[in-house]
């Protein structure tokens, strides 16, 4: 059964041929109904291949996979989903396309997804694996493609989705019905009553959560475009600018004041008092810190927290709550939950959302908890059990983490990963998730140290080895926590330290690697649970990520005799430098690890000198060498370099000329004090 407003799927499966030809017969039909003015004409389409044939009267908007977020904000008829690979044997499943494309696409829209043979599709390889997998090359994903088509069987059975392929007899027949589909007036009262209570802004903060396809964009454009003609200020802030495109659309008279999280922080610590009579609107607030969010919580007369509660860039799940628990002033929590862009219970985005897992229902909680169990769990336990993998997926999702379909590929099959859960009250109720790293070949650690090569995966100990001068750790095999998820109802009852304390014994006991890594925005409360349960605090970045507003740490546990020697040389090379690098954390480190900021060591190591001659010669990044740099000046004085050195720190922003001849100055001085020895050495 069909309604009107509902968005139909289209699986068509077989060769290159036979998949060219049927698309040319339904964008030929298309263009017939366009040519006739039957219907709107706005098809996108995404994938590696491209489109064989020319259609001179179809506006056909295509982008590679790499690309689908700009499709964001644009609404579409026809989506063409072109999964296929240019190499033999191969195919490229980009769900965050899948999810992007299903948002835009409109009510009596259709989705048109190509595939090979479908009964062979477990022979093909899967190209994008190698964003997920760490690995040179692509892997089969078996335990995804069972997933895949175990979340379209119900669909197919109803013909609700319907699946075409090469050798069967079934003629493709599309309808592409000019029939008008109006958006039911429930919807949008639901809408404007929401509006007119941010409007009358009885309370100080709203919170407001939405599925894909609600008007969430819209209401805070139309929102923002109210309050400026009423000479309001309006300041907006989001993760991705290019996600507020279609907000932005409904507000083009008196668009918001945009900034970047980082940029409003900053603003709001030098001019506090600009701020306080002004609106903000945060969007996709679930994908900044829960610290941030508070830090803004507390300056503007009126906040606006939007997120949706699902999609390609993560999960808003369990964020309302959380937020409201530790906001100070009064708030409101606000649900758009009918869809605007096409008719309620549409199949094509029920089935996105059970293969995606956007809609896991959250496990019951309970104020009282049964004895803790704390156990290994191997991917083949959950992969084979869709109860365990949904209970899995529902827990991350819920922990305030970015987790995406990207994650969902990784859980399912990528190699050389390790969990380790924690059953409470007969279900699953915390997870550390591993990923192993390191053991790399000795000429690629030398080209990353060096700065020329930054290959994909083993993301911790590269930065390591590039930022900190630290190549033994690409060397060790070590395991990095990608995660590490408490049961809303168990936090801050010390599950997490007992869970990571278990995690610990029994992998120093049963695995051989080296150490255990972290890496995690700093947070003086987050960094103290790391710090306490053993982890040593090896780097610290110099500049605070965009997207969050805080500084990347990265700790270590050593387990092996190896470990234990490398996080002795890591933590002292660190404390070493990081007493000399002007970092504007350096008061509160200080304070928390009590150390002496005055204890300043200026002797030149070899260390020193390496961080010099890679600074001089290769990538080495200015803030790796800066310690050495001054250390360097102390015991080689040069008042025309130290000069030069102080007016490239002046600036704001390091430019690219003038990095280049700093680097030039350095090279020359080593060279006129005879230190071509270490310089040549380097290479």
């Amino acid at each position: 059964m069909h309604l009107s407003g509902w968005r139909q799927a289209v699986i068509l499966a077989g060769n290159d041929l036979w998949l060219t030809q049927q698309l040319t017969k339904i964008l030929t039909q298309f263009a017939e109904k366009k040519e006739n003015n039957l219907i709107d004409c706005q098809i996108a389409y995404c994938g590696e291949i491209g489109l064989k044939h020319a259609f001179p009267s179809l506006l056909i908007h295509s982008y590679h996979f790499k690309q689908s977020k700009n499709l964001l904000g644009q609404e579409f008829e026809l989506a063409i989903l072109d999964y296929r690979s240019p190499v033999k044997q191969q195919l490229i499943l980009h769900l965050e396309s899948l999810a992007i494309l299903g948002a835009t696409l409109k009510a009596n829209g259709y989705l048109i997804l190509l595939l090979p043979e479908w009964d062979k599709i477990e022979n093909y390889s899967d190209q994008d694996s190698l964003r997920w997998n760490n690995a040179t090359q692509p892997l089969v994903p078996l335990q995804f493609y069972q997933w895949f088509k175990k979340s379209l069987s119900p669909f197919l059975a109803s013909t609700s989705i319907r699946l075409y392929q090469q050798h069967t007899k079934n003629e493709i027949s599309l309808d592409f019905s000019s029939t008008r589909w109006q958006i039911p007036k429930f919807a949008l009262k639901e809408q404007q009553h929401i509006l007119q209570q941010l409007i009358q802004a009885k309370q100080d903060i709203y919170l407001l959560t939405a599925a894909r396809g609600r008007g969430k964009s819209a209401v805070s454009g139309l929102l923002a475009e109210q309050l400026a003609q009423a000479n309001i200020t309006v300041y907006l802030t989001a993760p991705n600018r290019q996600a507020i495109k279609t907000l932005l659309k409904h507000c083009p008279q008196q668009p918001p004041i945009f900034l970047a999280p980082d940029q409003l922080r900053t603003e709001i610590d030098q001019t506090p008092a600009k701020f306080t009579q002004a609106w903000l609107i945060v969007d996709e607030a679930a994908m900044l810190p829960l610290e941030i969010l508070l830090e803004f919580s507390q300056t503007f007369v009126h906040i606006l927290f939007t997120t949706t509660v699902d999609g390609y860039e993560g999960t808003g799940k369990g964020f309302s709550l959380k937020l409201a628990q530790q906001l100070q002033r009064p708030s409101q929590r606000l649900q758009l939950n009918f869809p605007l862009r096409w008719q309620e219970h549409d199949p094509l985005e029920k089935w996105i959302n059970q293969l995606l897992l956007l809609h896991t229902p959250q496990q019951s909680s309970t104020n009282t908890t049964d004895k803790e169990y704390f156990l290994p769990l191997t991917q083949g336990e959950f992969s084979q059990n869709s109860t365990v993998f949904q209970q899995l997926y529902s827990l991350l999702t819920i922990a305030h983490y970015r987790t995406t379909p990207l994650d969902l590929r990784r859980l399912l099959d990528a190699k050389d990963q390790y969990f380790y859960q924690l059953q409470s009250n007969q279900q699953l109720s915390g997870i550390i998730w591993g990923v192993t790293e390191g053991k790399l070949d000795l000429t690629l650690i030398e080209q990353i140290r060096t700065g020329y090569r930054q290959p994909a995966g083993n993301l911790l100990v590269q930065a390591l080895c590039f930022q900190a001068n630290l190549p033994l750790a690409c060397q060790l095999k070590s395991l990095r926590i990608s995660r590490i998820a408490i049961t809303p109802n168990l936090q801050q009852r010390g599950s997490g330290s007992r869970l990571l304390q278990h995690f610990l014994t029994d992998i120093s006991l049963q695995t051989d690697f080296d150490f255990i890594s972290v890496s995690f925005g700093y947070q003086p409360r987050l960094a103290n649970f790391w710090f306490k349960n053993g982890f040593q605090l090896v780097h610290l970045t110099h500049r605070q990520e965009a997207s969050s507003g805080y500084y990347s740490t990265m700790a270590i546990y050593p387990l092996s005799k190896q470990g234990k020697r490398f996080c002795q040389q890591a933590t002292r090379q660190f404390k070493r430098n990081f007493l000399l690098s002007d970092h504007h954390l350096i008061t509160e480190i200080c304070q928390q690890l009590k150390w002496q900021i005055r204890s300043l060591e200026w002797h030149l190591t070899t260390d020193d000198w390496q961080s010099l001659s890679d600074f001089a010669l290769h990538h080495r990044t200015f803030n790796a060498c800066y310690p050495a740099l001054q250390r360097y000046l102390k015991q080689y004085p040069n008042p025309t370099l130290a000069t030069q050195l102080s007016a490239f720190i002046r600036q704001k922003q390091y430019k690219k000329n003038a990095l280049i001849t700093l680097k030039q100055s350095v090279k020359a001085d080593l060279l006129r004090k005879g230190k071509l020895f270490y310089i040549t050495n380097s290479n």
